[in-house]
């Protein structure tokens, strides 16, 4: 299920909050490398979004590969980490 209004308000204000940058309505994260902008909403629920974050920071944090590989595990860390306060917040049937 794609992300409610109110999911997406609370995920991109949490983003907002670690820097990361409202363009319109794209929000891209300090370095510029991650983005979310409506195909984002309309396409992944905020679990879907949120596992598929957590393991590309458990694979980047393992590799260890490329220059800015600590930049790529905050920035992927942040994402997962800001959909599990959204998802705790839901209501129980709105998980």
């Amino acid at each position: 299920m794609p992300f409610t209004p109110t999911e997406r308000e609370s995920f991109v204000s949490a983003l907002l909050e670690q820097d990361w940058k409202l363009e319109g309505e794209t929000v891209s994260s300090t370095s510029g490398a991650l983005w979310f902008d409506e195909t984002h909403w309309a396409t992944w629920s905020p679990q879907e979004m949120r596992d598929t974050f957590y393991e590309r920071a458990q694979r980047i944090g393992e590799a260890m590969i490329g220059d800015d590989w600590e930049s790529a595990l905050m920035e992927n860390s942040q994402v997962y980490k800001v959909l599990d306060a959204v998802l705790a917040s839901l209501p129980a049937s709105g998980n």
